[in-house]
């Protein structure tokens, strides 16, 4: 291809697509919504959660990545874990947050303050650290079964820096 006259390479494009589209047969490919896959599941396994608490929920997400950026950083200076939230500069959300942050040596807790959907108050969510190497293992989990579907993407999921 041309990269320096993207209009050369356009028919090399439309001739590259037309033939994929052959020996994939895209045309007879049938697509499912996503919306007709989540009615399949039984509703005694998924909570029904307001949108608006779902979204508090899920601001789990963003508060543990800073967390494992901070330590990160502060492994990188110090050669060593934090022992508090002190340490990294770290401060939890304020309320409304439906969660309470904990800092112990290697774990970062947090811990769900009311019930949401299926999901019991007290619940908690975990990204355990540990040295590997030169680099730093985070290990996230939720404690509770009955929350995993709240944040389907936070369960055993082990991040390497």
């Amino acid at each position: 291809m041309n990269l320096r006259n993207p209009l050369l390479s356009l028919p090399l494009l439309l001739l590259s697509v037309a033939s994929a589209r052959q020996e994939m047969s895209v045309d007879n490919l049938r697509i499912e919504p996503i919306s007709a896959k989540m009615q399949a599941r039984s509703s005694s396994t998924v909570a029904k959660v307001s949108p608006e608490m779902s979204g508090k929920v899920r601001e789990v997400y963003s508060v543990t990545k800073q967390y494992e950026v901070l330590e990160v950083a502060y492994h990188q200076e110090t050669d060593r874990l934090s022992k508090s939230f002190q340490d990294l500069g770290f401060e939890p959300p304020n309320p409304p947050s439906v969660f309470r942050y904990q800092k112990t040596k290697n774990k970062f807790i947090a811990t769900l303050l009311e019930n949401v959907g299926l999901c019991p108050a007290g619940s908690k969510w975990l990204s355990a650290v540990s040295k590997r190497g030169g680099s730093l293992v985070f290990k996230r989990s939720v404690e509770n079964p009955k929350c995993q579907d709240l944040t389907p993407d936070f369960r055993e999921k082990v991040i390497q820096w």
